[in-house]
This record gives structure tokens, C-alpha cells and sequence, in this order.
């Protein structure tokens, strides 16, 4: 959002709002508008009326907008790639960032959950502890360790043989 202000009101709103009215004519559809771009929904509308002007690109019925019309071609092409990327990368990692916290508060309450068992318990075996949804869920976790540790050693192999074939290569 950052972006969009500082973008809106130094490039956009000046430089625009002339061509573009429509899109940026107040800094509030600016803001819509660069979250239209931000969420890639039909953006290259947005960046095709920058690029080639308001004359060309408004249909008939939005046409009485455009009064001065301009094209800033590679220039708002820069911009508005440059924006979707940098905020699609944003987004993607907001989005990890969220996954990866509830992930671990999750973990944390089964840990918990599971420990508080144990101190109810002392001197029995902790698998007899977990209900059948976690000892599957456990179970599956072992299976995937030793799935993932031999693709580790079979990796490894393959890349002892390259080494090799390649000093033979050389050779």
C-alpha cells in the first residue's frame, strides 16, 4: 500500500490523472486501481490505457474522460510490471508467513497436549498416549522420513556416479 501511495500521489496522480482520469483521477481510485493491479484482476487494462493513451484505449462509452490524452509507453509498462511483481511477491510471502505461524501454533498445542499427558502418566510408553488420529499422524511422519532419507542416499549415489563419469570424461 506504500507503493501505491507514494506511486499515486508523486507519478501517478500527476502524470496520470491527466491521461487516465478513469483509473486515477482522485487518489481514492487510484487506490482501487492499484489494488486491481496488485490482484492482477484485468490489469493490462489499467497498464494498456498508460502506455498507449486514453484515445486509443477507452471504450466508447468511458471516451468523454479522456481529455488530455498521453502515452508514457515504456515508462508505465516499467511501473506497472514492476508493481505486480514486487506486489505478488509480497502477497505470497504474507501469505507463507500466515500458513507457517498457524502451523506452528498448531504443533506447539499438540506438543503441549502431549506432554500434559506424560506428566499424567509417568513410566508408560508416549505412543500409548496419543489417540489413533496422532499415532497415524506420527506413523506417516516416520514413513516420510524414511522415504526421505533414502531418496537422500540414492541422490547421493547419483551424484558419485556423475562425479565419477565425469572424471572419466576428462581423463
Amino acid at each position: 500500500m506504500l507503493r501505491s501511495l507514494v506511486g499515486s500521489e508523486m507519478c501517478i496522480r500527476d502524470r496520470f490523472q491527466n491521461n487516465d482520469p478513469r483509473y486515477f483521477g482522485s487518489l481514492g481510485e487510484a487506490f482501487l486501481s492499484l489494488f486491481r493491479v496488485m490482484t492482477v484482476d484485468q490489469w493490462s487494462e489499467i497498464m494498456y490505457v498508460n502506455i498507449y493513451g486514453c484515445t486509443n484505449e477507452y471504450t466508447p462509452v468511458d471516451a468523454h474522460y479522456c481529455k488530455n490524452p498521453e502515452s508514457f509507453g515504456f515508462l508505465a509498462g516499467v511501473y506497472f510490471i514492476s508493481f505486480v511483481l514486487i506486489a505478488g511477491v509480497l502477497v505470497l510471502n504474507m501469505m507463507v508467513a500466515a500458513i507457517t505461524v498457524s502451523m506452528d501454533t498448531i504443533a506447539q498445542d499438540i506438543n503441549k497436549q502431549h506432554l500434559d499427558k506424560t506428566d499424567e502418566h509417568p513410566g508408560e510408553d508416549s505412543s500409548k498416549l496419543l489417540d489413533p488420529e496422532q499415532s497415524r499422524a506420527v506413523d506417516r511422519h516416520k514413513e516420510v522420513l524414511l522415504m526421505l532419507r533414502e531418496l537422500e542416499d540414492k541422490i547421493e549415489q547419483q551424484t558419485r556416479d556423475i562425479k565419477q563419469l565425469q572424471h572419466e570424461l576428462d581423463t
